[in-house]
């Protein structure tokens, strides 16, 4: 059952974030696996997604059409935006076609960067949303605090 999250900080153009997986273990065909980020989606499936803070695109992939089992390219299409305070979040598995950024172009909090989608190694249509240090090897964390209004990142609320 998806958990509807209290967001201060939209990454969904629409008011309803619902949770359909949470960060940290979890288990997928049986198999654990540490999950990056949270899965979301709104109140309508496809949604538009959008920039949490304000910061520049450091990295993104544009080229997939679909959906992948094999592991490779499992974020899908996505987006990295660096917000200049060692922190990045990522924007995954974006439906192929509706990127809206540029890689270097400075975004602005709130900005539609893509829309929800199902590519890379995706059951179904979401966003999945991280937050991660820029420094690699990445340490990602639990964004639902940043989505919350409990953290900042940037110019977040």
């Amino acid at each position: 059952m998806a958990e509807i999250l209290n967001v201060k900080n939209k990454v969904l153009s629409g008011s309803v974030h619902r949770m359909t997986s949470d960060y940290g273990k979890r288990y997928i065909n049986g198999k654990p696996e540490n999950h990056i980020g949270v899965d979301l989606v709104g109140k309508n499936g496809a949604d538009w997604v959008c920039a949490i803070a304000s910061g520049t695109v450091v990295d993104l992939r544009t080229n997939i059409k679909g959906t992948v089992s094999d592991g490779s390219n499992s974020e899908g299409n996505y987006v990295l935006i660096d917000h200049g305070n060692e922190k990045i979040t990522a924007y995954f598995h974006l439906e192929y076609g509706t990127i809206r950024v540029k890689l270097g172009e400075y975004v602005k909090r709130g900005q539609i960067i893509g829309r929800t989608g199902k590519t890379g190694n995706a059951t179904g249509v979401h966003l999945h949303f991280g937050v991660g240090s820029k420094k690699i090897p990445r340490v990602w964390e639990d964004p639902k605090p940043y989505l919350e209004g409990k953290k900042r990142i940037g110019d977040s609320l």
